[in-house]
Formats: C-alpha cells, structure tokens, sequence
C-alpha cells in the first residue's frame, strides 16, 4: 500500500510540474510582451518629451529673431526720421 501512494504522489506531483511549467511559460510569454509593451511607451514618451523641448528650442530662437527684427525696425526708422528731417531742414534752408 506503501508503494501505490508513493507512486500516486509522484505521478500527481508529476503532472502538476508539468502544469506548473507550462503556466510559467505563459507567465513568461505575457512578461515578455509587457516589457515590450512598457519599452515602446518609454520610447514614445522619449519621442514626445524630446519633441517638447525642440520645439521650446526653436520658439526661444524665433522669439529672438523677432525681437531683433522689431530693434531693427526701430533703428530703421529713426534713421528715417532723421534723413527726413535732414531733407525737410535742406529745402527750408535752415
């Protein structure tokens, strides 16, 4: 009697590890696919955060092209403003 219950147990315990092997190779398989998963949002935050700051990047270098215009500008005009006046000042003779 000793015997049979020692083999049954081995077979059950058999055939559980099997079970158990093969929920582990599914455990396995679904991890795998989550670190994939996990790996492509990495990457796609990556991606946005670096577009972020790019685009920062490229506002602050506009914004500072604009500025310049606008000095620019200004200077342009007060040197208009004073060829006019040189002119205006010629043609009165004063």
């Amino acid at each position: 009697m000793l015997l049979v219950t020692v083999f049954i147990y081995w077979r059950n315990s058999r055939a559980e590890r099997k079970v158990a092997k093969a929920y582990a190779a599914k455990a396995h398989e679904k991890i795998a696919l989550l670190q994939a998963s996990v790996n492509t949002y990495q990457v796609t935050q990556a991606e946005r955060l670096v577009s972020r700051e790019v685009l920062r990047e490229v506002e602050e270098r506009l914004s500072g092209s604009i500025n310049q215009l606008g000095e620019r500008f200004e200077k342009l005009g007060e040197k208009l403003d004073g060829f006019v006046e040189e002119q205006i000042s010629h043609r009165t003779g004063g």
